[in-house]
């Protein structure tokens, strides 16, 4: 018979042989562990010495088009000149968002005079050196032309060097120093401008409002937000000021104010797209409302806009919320006040038009924006909005001024004949070969118009 004590030593030593094979299993696992790391190290070290030894590198293959690759003297020949050479309205509009007259109104007002005086950005050129317009591969004509097609389009940069027939380092060139140029050009001509309305143009814009919604006496202007998409930066704090959980997405925020003719009155633009609307518009906007707005007068908003502020509130007419309580109202009172939130919010549709004539025509803006580029990212933005009242009073092609212009001034017939011309707009132009406009569009500091 096996004592006790031989059957304890027996599972002592399977209990020892147990432990050692743990051990063993440990240690092997951790010499896998550090031989990867090594490899992993050894394999970085490979890449950043330029790879094996002994073996020979592959160039990196580019695509890209160059001079032989297209129409050889872009001054006569090219998709763009045929465009130009036939001078049409409706393919001018089709192209570039505006009309024969108002192009030749850009070049007179300063482009053509800045384009020929000044010199293209260049490492091996002197900026204040004089500059040789003749030795360039555009015009004044063909830069503003692929300025606005450029603005009003998403293609990719090949589509626009096929149409101008020019080289890629010519149109980033000429890119860089002409949408600066049309910035400065817009800004002196008063058919482009941003401002905010005197008393009399209130009063007008307020008659216009009134006489489609009978019930809303004083509104002059629509305000809302508009968010356009922003690329993601390498910075965690500028990537975290962009990020809008509301839209889980990048995008820059801007709040914009429309009169019933369809102009921007007020913009603040830029800002990061993680503040509120209502702080985008703190910046400027309400001082404009709180100190430049007479007794009497308002925008249009939605609820996101609602103040608690009793001055603010009388400058912004917003819907009612669903859950909105009474108090020591009277049944009739209180059915007033609904049918008010009705018609406020039917008024605010308009600005939801303004919306998407700014990102149709100016399908640009669709395309995520730099998010290291502060600056570019406002003079794209600002071009874009003063092109929008550029072309609302020149060309007229804007839904509100369709809606409301016509109303106000013409007989009902006349109305109604424009009403359907919006309502259908695939009808238009039929005659005369007008197609549909294509386009279907760290904390930064914002700007303010």
């Amino acid at each position: 018979m096996k004592s006790p004590r031989s059957a304890y030593m027996r599972n002592y030593q399977r209990h020892l042989t147990w432990r050692s094979q743990d051990h063993m299993c440990l240690a092997a696992l951790a010499w896998v562990y550090r031989r990867k790391q090594i490899f992993v190290i050894l394999f970085a070290g490979i890449l950043l010495s330029g790879g094996i030894p002994g073996t020979t590198k592959l160039p990196r293959e580019r695509h890209f088009l160059r001079r032989s690759d297209l129409m050889p003297n872009p001054r006569l020949d090219s998709s763009w000149l045929a465009i130009y050479r036939n001078y049409r309205d409706s393919a001018f509009i089709h192209t570039l968002g505006i009309n024969t007259a108002t192009f030749e109104l850009l070049l007179a007002a300063g482009f053509r005079d800045g384009w020929d005086k000044y010199t293209i950005p260049r490492g091996d050129v002197n900026p204040n050196g004089q500059s040789r317009p003749g030795a360039r591969s555009l015009d004044a004509e063909g830069a503003l032309a692929a300025t606005l097609y450029h603005l009003c389009s998403v293609v990719p940069d090949k589509s626009l060097e096929q149409m101008f027939a020019i080289v890629p380092s010519s149109l980033s060139r000429y890119l860089s120093r002409s949408i600066p140029l049309l910035l400065d050009v817009l800004k002196s001509m008063p058919e482009a401008r941003i401002s905010w309305p005197s008393r009399q143009e209130m009063k007008q814009s307020s008659e216009i409002i009134t006489h489609r919604h009978p019930n809303i006496n004083g509104a002059f202007g629509f305000m809302d937000g508009l968010n356009l998409p922003c690329q993601t930066s390498g910075d965690a704090g500028e990537q975290s000021a962009m990020f809008n959980g509301w839209c889980r997405a990048h995008v820059v925020s801007n709040v914009l104010v429309f009169d019933p003719k369809g102009m921007i009155v007020a913009a603040t633009i830029n800002a990061p797209g993680s503040w509120h609307d209502v702080r985008v518009a703190n910046l400027d906007i309400y001082r404009l409302l709180l100190e430049n707005t007479p007794e009497g007068f308002f925008v249009i908003a939605d609820s996101a806009f609602k103040s608690r502020d009793e001055e603010l509130s009388k400058k912004i007419h917003t819907p009612l919320k669903a859950n909105s309580i009474f108090e020591n109202l009277t049944d009739e009172q209180v059915a007033a006040e609904w049918a008010y939130s009705a018609d406020i919010t039917s008024a605010r549709q308009a600005v939801e038009w303004g919306m998407r004539a700014i990102q149709g025509c100016f399908a640009r803006l669709r395309v995520p924006l730099d998010a290291n580029d502060k600056l570019g990212r406002r003079r794209l933005i600002e071009v874009c909005l003063r092109l929008h009242n550029l072309r609302t009073s020149r060309v007229g092609i804007n839904q509100i001024r369709t809606v409301y212009i016509p109303a106000w001034t013409s007989n009902k017939r006349d109305f109604f004949g424009r009403l359907h011309a919006t309502l259908f707009p695939e009808s238009l132009g039929r005659e005369d070969g007008i197609e549909p406009f294509p386009g279907g569009i760290n904390d930064t500091v914002p700007a303010v118009l």
